[in-house]
């Protein structure tokens, strides 16, 4: 009854379903399906600090720093985006994390969950990069680590 009126996020089958609305109690979707889980949306997000370096016995905070590649490693995830800001918080990149690979095989199934490195190359100079990972689907993403392979200049 608390979730009457409201619209859900769907994973059904393993797979991301359209959103529904809570009607009398239920949802309906498009298909028959054998599993289920619905529920509130919520956007996960992970904002990195800038990273600190030691150049030549100073520090790197406020040098201009270029991001040349994130690296995220995860555990059992699927789906993701990671995404880079300069200091005015202005989105300068946004790169989905691939999982899927095509061929017949593969279209009617849902994604097996992923473990190990996922790789972005980011360009651009900035005193102030923020890097962030993403899930704005109701799929599994479990961060272990973020790799910022930088350059810095004075």
């Amino acid at each position: 009854g608390h979730l009457e009126g409201k619209t859900l996020d769907v994973l059904a089958d393993g797979v991301v379903f359209p959103s529904a609305t809570v009607a009398s109690g239920q949802i309906t979707v498009a298909r028959p399906v054998a599993t289920i889980e619905a529920g509130l949306h919520y956007q996960s997000r992970l904002r990195l600090l800038t990273p600190e370096i030691a150049v030549m016995g100073t520090t790197a905070q406020g040098a201009a720093i270029s991001v040349n590649e994130v690296i995220a490693r995860l555990y059992r995830s699927i789906g993701g985006t990671i995404k880079t800001y300069d200091a005015a918080g202005v989105e300068k990149s946004s790169e989905s994390l691939p999982f899927r690979k095509f061929g017949e095989s593969v279209l009617d199934r849902p994604l097996v969950p992923f473990t190990g490195d996922k790789r972005v190359n980011t360009l651009g100079w900035d005193k102030k990069w923020t890097v962030e990972l993403q899930q704005n689907q109701p799929l599994p993403m479990c961060v272990l680590a973020v790799i910022q392979k930088v350059t810095v200049n004075d």
